[in-house]
């Protein structure tokens, strides 16, 4: 069957489970010190200034679509053995300012929508190549709220982060989960793919 088949292929990958490739990428796959000299309007615009000191991706710049999409292509050849290969944000603040990134967000009600619509081009860029494989990316700190009209491809894997949530009580009883649990719910409406970061289990495992 489909299934049995695709736990064969799941078997296959390092640790016998869905292998995920890196996380907070952004500057892994575009790092400022190979371009920024040349090139600071792949980064970050904040208070009309473009950065690249804990900063983000313009996302908007076709040239940072071309560049990251070549190199998650690069590394999906030269390391098939993920299943899951990861386009997402660095892990501080400062997304984009400039008025096409920001364009997308006030459409979209939240900084996700830049994000998703930038992930989105990448996994349809990369799909005919790999139809078995997934592009992931974080909802994660300023990207956690759901966007309210792009819907995450069905070869995109969302990981939602509970950083902010309380685990002393259940989920659905703490005051503190509220706005988490609203994404949650908005997040499985809008990502086929819908995967949780779990921080209990993740410190636990690296105790």
């Amino acid at each position: 069957s489909k299934a049995e088949e695709k736990w064969a292929e799941v078997r296959k990958q390092p640790g016998g489970i869905e292998s995920y490739w890196a996380v907070h990428t952004f500057y892994p796959l575009m790092p400022p010190e190979e371009f920024y000299d040349k090139h600071p309007e792949y980064y970050s615009l904040i208070n009309n200034k473009r950065i690249h000191e804990e900063a983000q991706l313009c996302l908007t710049n076709p040239d940072v679509l071309r560049i990251v999409t070549d190199r998650i292509r690069k590394r999906m050849r030269q390391n098939p053995e993920y299943l899951i290969y990861d386009v997402s944000q660095n892990d501080w603040d400062n997304p984009c300012q400039c008025d096409k990134c920001q364009a997308i967000v006030e459409r979209e009600g939240s900084q996700s929508g830049v994000v998703l619509w930038f992930v989105n081009q990448v996994a349809e860029a990369v799909e005919k190549e790999f139809p078995d494989k997934y592009i992931g990316t974080l909802a994660y700190k300023y990207t956690r709220k759901p966007c309210k009209t792009i819907h995450a491809r069905k070869n995109v894997v969302v990981r939602l982060c509970s950083i902010e949530c309380c685990f002393s009580h259940d989920i659905k009883s703490c005051q503190r989960n509220e706005a988490f649990l609203a994404d949650l719910k908005g997040w499985s409406a809008m990502a086929p793919n819908l995967y949780i970061w779990d921080y209990v289990v993740y410190f636990q495992h690296y105790l």
